[in-house]
């Protein structure tokens, strides 16, 4: 079975609506065309589910590695808040 490389797919499960929309626009900035799913609540228009952010198959492996280098920027901030090498 041969897969569309039209077809969406998701590349991460953001943690809100707004990382969601920044690791879209790091892909847009890279030229990968992206999207965000949200399942909104229809009457209050609270997300109720943690948004994907989806690209065509055919960028999957672009996509992982920029949100990869995304991830590790993000993990090396957390750390230098933290103090990183804490003395005991």
């Amino acid at each position: 079975m041969s897969h569309d490389p039209k077809e969406l797919v998701s590349v991460y499960k953001a943690a809100n609506p707004t990382e969601a929309h920044l690791v879209m626009n790091l892909l847009l900035d890279e030229g990968i065309e992206a999207f965000v799913s949200e399942e909104n609540e229809p009457l209050a228009g609270l997300t109720i589910a943690a948004p994907d952010v989806l690209v065509a198959r055919e960028s999957e492996a672009r996509a992982r590695e920029i949100i990869d280098n995304y991830d590790d920027l993000q993990i090396e901030r957390a750390e230098k808040e933290s103090g990183g090498d804490e003395e005991e």
